[in-house]
């Protein structure tokens, strides 16, 4: 199963940090979890719909680019007009980037 994530996965990308270091901090919260937090939310996908171009770079940088979707908003009134062009006009780099690689596992997990 694949799962996308709308909107560019709202608040989930920007808090993998946060997730990670809960389950460092605090055992109890990964009692069923093989991995870091983070190796499971590498496995989702995102739309683009992100309105600016430096947080899709981020979903590109974190994620990969193969990891992103195009999303429009669809029938919803505020919508991207263009969401192609949005991503065109990004100009988004596609190389990979150090932070690309995959977060070690902890003894506590």
């Amino acid at each position: 199963m694949q799962i996308v994530v709308a909107h560019g996965g709202g608040y989930l990308p920007a808090y993998s940090g946060r997730i990670d270091h809960a389950a460092s901090a605090r055992p109890d919260t990964c009692t069923h979890l093989k991995e870091m937090p983070t190796t499971y939310l590498k496995r989702l996908y995102f739309d683009a719909l992100v309105y600016t171009h430096h947080q899709l770079q981020y979903l590109v940088d974190e994620y990969g680019a193969d990891h992103i979707l195009i999303g429009t908003d669809y029938p919803a009134d505020m919508g991207e007009v263009d969401p192609i062009g949005f991503i065109e006009r990004a100009a988004v780099s596609t190389t990979p980037s150090a932070r690309q690689s995959s977060a070690a596992t902890p003894p506590a997990c």
